[in-house]
């Protein structure tokens, strides 16, 4: 089973996150982050790996070590030099969304589902 809600912190309170709000995870300095839909981004208390175990691998899908997006984010998929794809999601990321050469196979695969 997978989850349909996250626990997010909101500075010192704790609420939900409907997974299916979820625009995209990503850690950064050691934190993982969730942005929703609306470009909101929220605090996580767990992991992208286990990220990779409770969310539906049928919307979500982990690009490289730094981000896991849900399918409905995906705007544009461009190919990028040695052998990887560049990502423009919605909302918007303030970094570069690449899926990592050793990825780009099971991408393709995932998309084409």
């Amino acid at each position: 089973t997978y989850k349909e809600r996250l626990l997010v912190k909101t500075g010192q309170q704790l609420t939900y996150l409907l997974t299916e709000s979820l625009a995209y995870l990503y850690s950064e300095d050691g934190l993982t982050f969730a942005t929703d839909t609306h470009g909101k981004r929220w605090i996580l208390e767990n992991s992208l790996d286990e990220g990779e175990g409770f969310l539906n691998p049928k919307y979500f899908f982990r690009t490289n070590r730094k981000m896991i997006l849900h399918l409905q984010s995906i705007r544009h998929i461009s190919v990028y030099f040695n052998s990887r794809l560049k990502l423009e999601l919605l909302p918007l990321p303030s970094f570069e969304v690449i899926v990592s050469r050793e990825r780009v196979n099971d991408f393709k695969k995932w998309l084409d589902a």
